[in-house]
This record gives C-alpha cells, sequence and structure tokens, in this order.
C-alpha cells in the first residue's frame, strides 16, 4: 500500500521506514506525523493512540 507523503510531494511504500521496538515490527505509515493529522484528521485517534503506545514501550 502506498501512502502520500504531503510535504515532500511524493509516494512512498509503508515499508520503507521499518522499525523495530522489543522484537515487534512496526510499519510507519507516514512520514510527517504533524502534518499526517492536519492533512488526515480522521486517522488523528488512532495516531494518538498508536504514538501513546510507542512512548511507554520506549519510556
Amino acid at each position: 500500500m502506498k501512502h502520500f507523503c504531503p510535504d515532500k510531494k511524493k509516494r512512498f511504500k509503508e515499508e520503507d521506514l521499518p522499525c523495530k521496538i522489543k522484537g515487534n515490527i512496526c510499519k510507519i505509515k507516514v512520514c510527517n506525523t504533524a502534518i499526517a493529522l492536519e492533512v488526515f484528521p480522521k486517522i488523528k485517534p488512532k495516531m494518538n493512540e498508536e504514538l501513546e503506545r510507542l512512548q511507554k514501550l520506549l519510556a
């Protein structure tokens, strides 16, 4: 699945930005969270939930 990157005006695959957290592989689906939250407000609740989860894992 390709995601539009509003700040760079280009598309990228979520697989382009893999990250590993405590052995779990997660895909970063947006290139700039702040811009994504403005451009895609409908995903904001889910994004906030995911950011909180990641912050807890990294704490």
